[in-house]
C-alpha cells in the first residue's frame, strides 16, 4: 500500500490540506497601515465588513477541506478496488479546483479595494498544489489498473 507512489500523494494531500487548517491565507494593508488577515474559517471582523465576504463562502472553504481531507484519507485504503479510488481521487481533484476557484474570488474582492495592498501567504498555493498532487495520483492509479489489466490477459 505505501509502496505505490499514489499512495504518497494522497497522504501529501491529507497532510497540506490539514495545514490549511492553521495560520492566514491572505493579510492586506490599508493606507492607514492597518493590517487585516484572512484565514480559513473567514476573515477578521473589520476585514470580514471592508471586503463583504460572506459567512457562507467561509463555511464552504471549510467544509471543502475536511471534505478533501476525508476523501483523500479513504481513497489511501480503497488500493484493491482501483476503480472506486480513481473516482474518489477525480472528486477530491474537483473539489480542490472549487477551493482554487474561491480563493480566487475572495483575491478579487480584495483587489476591488483601490486603498489595499495585499500581502498574500503562501498558504493561496496550497489548493493549486492539492490539485497537481490528485493529478498525479490518479495518473499512478491508472498506470496500476493497466498493469493488472495487463497481467490478466496474460493468465
Amino acid at each position: 500500500m505505501i509502496q505505490r507512489i499514489q499512495t504518497l500523494y494522497l497522504i501529501f494531500i491529507v497532510i497540506l490540506s490539514s495545514f490549511f487548517f492553521s495560520g492566514n491565507l491572505l493579510t492586506f494593508i490599508d493606507m492607514n497601515e492597518k493590517i487585516y488577515n484572512i484565514k480559513l474559517s473567514g476573515a477578521s471582523g473589520e476585514a470580514f465588513s471592508l471586503i463583504n465576504m460572506d459567512n457562507l463562502i467561509a463555511g464552504f472553504r471549510i467544509g471543502l477541506t475536511v471534505l478533501i481531507i476525508i476523501l483523500s484519507f479513504t481513497a489511501i485504503f480503497l488500493f484493491k478496488r482501483r476503480k472506486i479510488q480513481l473516482v474518489v481521487t477525480y472528486i477530491v481533484t474537483f473539489l480542490a479546483v472549487v477551493l482554487t476557484g474561491i480563493e480566487v474570488y475572495i483575491i478579487y474582492l480584495v483587489l476591488q479595494l483601490k486603498e489595499i495592498s495585499i500581502i498574500p501567504g503562501f498558504k493561496i498555493l496550497i489548493p493549486p498544489v492539492i490539485i497537481m498532487l490528485a493529478v498525479l495520483a490518479a495518473r499512478g492509479i491508472k498506470h496500476d489498473e493497466r498493469l493488472v489489466k495487463s497481467y490478466e490477459r496474460l493468465r
